[in-house]
């Protein structure tokens, strides 16, 4: 299965290791005509000779190139398949390739419990498609080689199930079984199935589930032989009374199966939708956290500031009664700068009168003694006259 596969899943965790073009192309084709993978109506009966039809081969030519050329041994796995037969051996005849058949054989309830948990489609409606798409795959390959696996078959022992292929399809393994033997072994596993058919039984009573009974009992008859008149007649008769019921109600079953897609489109947007507002959900409750935990750091933060705020407060009343005590002792040194300033002033004005007395002493006291020293030396020099 080269090229670009189709990725795991949650409900396939190892992968569906189906071809993402084809896939593609097959989709295409089914909404050209109408149809889809849960309609289980047939294509017109001549569609493949239609001008359409020959437009389809060369595209699916191409992709074939594109995808698988280049390898000796390709296989193609898709349930789409079942109803595109004619097309894909129209395409591989042009490229002068061998087409085998293999047909994996699940049971049709496992199948159908299957699509009620990946695709919630009801009961009837899987076994439907599970019927529709072996009598397809089956009528459209008697005349290819071909061999019918049992999926319970291959998980049990597949190296007998690999030898079973290559002996009765003539096919040459690329890689011998000894080389490969390990990595096959690591990738299946019993543990990956999820719905297994020992839940419940067909009931013989439904006409359904009756017709699906009679089916699978046919292919399980097909491993031994895919040629056997009797399980091939049993398959005729059941794809008749299917095509006699397609062709009663079919248009009802279409309308019905529209009504059920439109339905299901209705159901995933409305989950995309729910799922967008779990998720806008999700995100208002991650902030509300991050916003409560802020809300918690800011009050933790204003609790340290009030704590802080009372010291200031305390400090700043201290420093206001020192502020107080200070200026009464200013004001009390200012009534003392006054009372010195007035005895300075006081004091300064005594001192101007002293010094203003002196004054006045002192000019009356000097021509006295002038006086007493002009009548000396007028004594000291009579008397040397003399």
């Amino acid at each position: 299965m080269p090229g670009d596969l189709l990725g795991p899943s949650t409900d396939n965790p190892k992968g569906f290791f189906e071809n993402r073009s084809t896939l593609a192309f097959h989709d295409r084709l089914l909404t050209r005509f109408g149809s889809s993978w849960d309609e289980p109506l047939a294509f017109p009966t001549d569609w493949l000779s239609m001008p359409v039809g020959s437009q389809l081969v060369d595209e699916l030519v191409d992709i074939i190139r594109a995808e698988f050329l280049e390898e000796p041994i390709f296989a193609v796995k898709d349930p789409r398949m079942c109803h595109l037969v004619p097309l894909w051996r129209a395409a591989l005849e042009r490229l002068g390739g061998r087409t085998v058949a293999i047909h994996g054989l699940r049971h049709p309830l496992e199948v159908s419990h299957s699509l009620q948990h990946r695709n919630r489609l009801p009961r009837a409606q899987g076994l439907h498609l599970w019927l529709h798409h072996v009598l397809e795959a089956e009528v459209t390959t008697r005349d290819v080689p071909r061999s019918f696996v049992l999926y319970d078959d291959l998980l049990t022992d597949w190296k007998a199930t690999a030898r079973q292929l290559g002996s009765t399809l003539d096919i040459v393994w690329p890689n011998a079984a000894s080389r490969a033997e390990d990595a096959i072994d690591a990738f299946l596993s019993t543990q990956l199935r999820h719905h297994g058919s020992e839940s419940g039984r067909l009931d013989g009573e439904d006409p359904l589930e009756s017709l699906c009974a009679e089916t699978w009992n046919a292919l399980l008859d097909l491993r031994s032989d895919p040629s056997i008149p009797a399980a091939l007649a049993t398959l005729d008769r059941v794809r008749r009374s299917v095509g006699k019921a397609e062709h009663l109600y079919g248009s009802l079953v279409r309308a019905d199966q529209r009504r059920i897609r439109e339905g299901e489109a209705h159901r995933r947007e409305l989950e995309r939708k729910l799922n967008e507002y779990d998720a806008e959900r999700q995100e208002l409750h991650r902030r509300t956290s991050e916003s409560a935990a802020t809300v918690v750091q800011l009050e933790g933060q204003l609790g340290q500031l009030a704590t802080k705020n009372a010291i200031a407060e305390d400090e700043i009343g201290r420093m206001k009664a020192e502020l107080t005590v200070l200026r009464h002792r200013v004001e009390q040194r200012e009534h003392e700068l006054e009372r010195l300033t007035a005895a300075h002033c006081a004091l300064a004005e005594e001192l101007t009168e002293s010094d203003r007395v002196i004054r006045i002493l002192w000019f009356a006291t000097v021509p006295l003694g002038l006086t007493r020293r002009l009548r000396a030396l007028r004594e000291r020099r009579l008397l040397r006259s003399c």
